[in-house]
């Protein structure tokens, strides 16, 4: 357990018109909300997302933030998603 305190944003995960992680707006917003001084995000299960996401999207996701960011992440993966 740690001890957390400030805001941690929920990242919305941002598709394509294919219906695939648009990689380069998830950097974006990723870089958006660290520049506004965020002290954590939450990805992969804040909007549900996490539902409809493979356990590859979900990897792949975290994958990308931890390449960029400077703040914890919590990531929430609860259940069983749709496509596995």
């Amino acid at each position: 357990m740690f001890d957390f305190e400030g805001i941690a944003p929920p990242l919305i995960t941002s598709f394509d018109r294919k219906g695939e992680i648009d990689e380069g707006a998830y950097r974006e917003l990723i870089d958006w909300l660290i520049e506004e001084a965020v002290h954590g995000i939450v990805a992969t299960e804040s909007n549900r997302e996490a539902l409809y996401l493979s356990a590859a999207e979900r990897a792949r996701l975290i994958e990308i933030w931890s390449r960029l960011a400077v703040v914890p992440l919590l990531s929430l993966v609860p259940g069983i998603p749709t496509l596995e």
